[in-house]
């Protein structure tokens, strides 16, 4: 009987063991458009060469940042959000090529520290 129960025991503990060291949380995966700093850019709509993006900062990534996002792209797309906490802006553009959201964290004085920066193809 302890012999069995012993052996019971271990098989239960090895399960519990590899569910731990193998269950990931959904946070944990990684989310088109979002560096895992929590700066996200989505491509809201295209049209033909025309299109619009978003960037925000995502703060379930990473904790609420005091600060802007800037979006850049092809056709001239180069925009600031103003400075506050979870930035968000929507510029558009026009024409192929890579649009980047970086997010800057306001130091204080006017200096600013890059966070990180997500990009899409459009």
């Amino acid at each position: 009987m302890f012999k069995m129960r012993t052996a019971v025991g271990a098989v239960l503990a090895a399960a519990a063991i590899a569910t731990v060291f193998t269950a990931s949380p959904a946070s944990a995966a990684p989310i088109p458009g979002c560096a895992p700093s929590g700066v996200c850019i989505d491509i809201d709509w295209r049209d033909g060469n025309f299109y619009q993006v978003t960037g925000y900062h995502d703060v379930a990534l990473n904790p609420e940042i005091y600060g802007h996002i800037h979006l850049t792209g092809p056709g001239g797309l180069d925009v600031n959000s103003n400075d506050k906490v979870r930035p968000i802006i929507t510029g558009s553009g026009v024409g192929p090529g890579r649009a980047c959201a970086e997010l800057w964290k306001a130091l204080g004085g006017g200096r600013y520290d890059l966070v990180n920066t997500a990009c899409v193809d459009i």
